[in-house]
């Protein structure tokens, strides 16, 4: 019985702390932060892809 609880204390444990990280919102979207060289991999315009 007493494993059961403790089983159940840590899932609800688990549970919370994955729940909490996934609400954060710190992630760095800035596109100043974006520099450096880029290459085009894919173009699709309208649902056709046009190159690859």
């Amino acid at each position: 019985m007493e494993n059961k609880l403790m089983n159940y204390s840590f899932f609800a444990c688990a549970l919370f702390a994955f729940a909490a990280l996934g609400c954060i919102k710190n992630v760095d979207a800035d596109s100043r932060q974006l520099v450096g060289r880029w290459k085009m991999s894919k173009v699709i315009h309208q649902g056709s892809k046009i190159a690859d």
